[in-house]
């Protein structure tokens, strides 16, 4: 709705060891007016986060407005603004999906979640776990003003990214109307 852009910087792992990240994954924003302007700097590849202390490295460049410091995720792949008919505390960020290990799937890829985030108040918040058994990569978000849709490509125990047989899910999560609640049971 602001018309600003929102975009993700994928992080850099650490040199040597790939496994290990040395610079956080980012959620950066040019506002509408600057969009068409100067060249902004983000600082790549010299500035950046440390991943696992949250202190800037190097001098320069713009801000993220969100750096997404340990919180067991890897290889930011997709975002979706927040539907304004989910709840309170859920509809004025963003949603983010994040890849992990290349080609491990389930409880095996500790870094897969999809994490809600408010660059109003600073909040990271997880949404789907990264130790749901089911997941595989969360790699494509959208959403409309009541559902955000999750692709996950090659989910499960089974799933892998080199299997012969295409596999993946499509997730509609749907805020109910008028703030309904599911009945306790």
């Amino acid at each position: 709705p602001s018309g600003d852009l929102l975009f993700l910087d994928n992080g850099i792992d650490t040199p040597g060891n790939e496994l290990v990240a040395l610079s956080a994954d980012e959620l950066n924003r040019i506002l509408a007016a600057e969009i068409g302007g100067t060249v902004e700097d983000f600082g790549f590849p010299d500035v950046y986060i440390d991943y696992h202390s949250g202190v800037p490295a190097g001098k320069g460049g713009r801000a993220p407005e969100i750096a997404f410091v340990p919180v067991r995720d890897s290889g930011a792949s997709s975002l979706a603004l927040a539907p304004p008919g989910f709840p309170k505390g859920l509809s004025s960020g963003v949603f983010v999906g994040f890849h992990g290990q290349w080609d491990l799937t389930g409880l095996a890829n500790e870094e897969n979640p999809v994490v809600y985030a408010d660059p109003v108040h600073q909040a990271i918040v997880p949404f789907v776990a990264n130790d749901d058994p089911i997941v595989g990569h969360i790699d494509s978000l959208a959403s409309t003003a009541t559902t955000l849709y999750l692709a996950d490509l090659c989910g499960g125990p089974q799933g892998s990214l080199s299997m012969a047989e295409p596999c993946g899910t499509i997730y509609a999560i749907r805020a109910k109307p008028n703030g309904q609640r599911d009945q306790a049971r």
